[in-house]
């Protein structure tokens, strides 16, 4: 006949030494997937867009809520900035009159905690096209 605790009971080492070990590994784990999500949570989960429209709209969201968030937008001929403080939600939406959306090159912004986010530099190269080729005989001025 076998008992209901055999091989379980406390005089089993082996028992002691598997239970032991279980926990070990759990807690590493554990501490190991709140280390990766802490690291990685903030900063990863920020984005910025450019939004379509007549003018430049950039489009934030994934920040701390309620942060205050520094954007800045640069180009030829163009360096701009604006300040503004994220919704409850993290979101924000800033306009940025007198620019088209092709009329920058970056697109960045910074959290006060440090987060950051940037419109990825192949978003202009594929959105906005190359101005057309001079016509024959013409020349840029130097």
């Amino acid at each position: 006949m076998i008992s209901a605790d055999a091989g379980l009971s406390r005089g089993s080492p082996g028992h002691t030494v598997r239970v032991r070990f279980a926990l070990v590994c759990v807690l590493v784990c554990g501490v190991l997937a709140a280390l990766a999500g802490g690291a990685g949570g903030a900063a990863s989960g920020a984005t910025l867009r450019v939004a379509t429209g007549p003018s430049l709209v950039i489009v934030g969201a994934g920040f701390e809520p309620r942060t205050v968030v520094r954007l800045r937008v640069t180009g030829q001929d163009v360096d701009r900035g604006a300040t503004v403080r994220a919704s409850w939600r993290g979101s924000f939406t800033v306009q940025f009159d007198g620019l088209g959306s092709c009329s920058i090159l970056q697109a960045t912004a910074t959290a006060r905690n440090g987060t950051r986010a940037r419109v990825p530099i192949p978003r202009f190269l594929r959105e906005c096209p190359p101005p057309p080729p001079l016509a024959a005989g013409m020349h840029t001025a130097d």
